[in-house]
């Protein structure tokens, strides 16, 4: 399982590529974040949202999911992302052996 670091600047991550796509311009990397979470009234530079996306800082928890509001990334898909991929992995495993035993019953007549 990945570590809540990992998670959080992944989230950052996605944040700064969703802020910087309804940009006509090209900003420095976390710059259109940054302007975005200045608008909502968060103090913030876009070196201190590089440094979070690096996983040199850790933003405050009110700062992540504004973040993550102003740009509509699922705080609930990057948490259970991979847990589900492996429970839908496991489920693909027994269905397919299901199939394989339905398949040799039926061959057996």
């Amino acid at each position: 399982m990945r570590s809540a670091d990992d998670v959080v600047a992944d989230l950052v991550v996605q944040a700064m590529g969703r802020a910087d796509a309804g940009r006509a311009e090209k900003l420095n990397k976390g710059a259109a974040l940054a302007e975005l979470l200045q608008g909502a009234g968060i103090d913030i530079q876009a070196a201190g949202v590089r440094a979070w996306a690096r996983g040199d800082a850790m933003p405050p928890a009110s700062s992540l999911l504004e973040a993550c509001r102003l740009t509509d990334v699922s705080i609930d898909e990057a948490l259970y992302a991979e847990t589900l991929r492996g429970q839908v992995e496991r489920l693909e495993k027994r269905v397919e052996e299901a199939l394989e035993g339905l398949a040799r019953a039926r061959a057996r007549g």
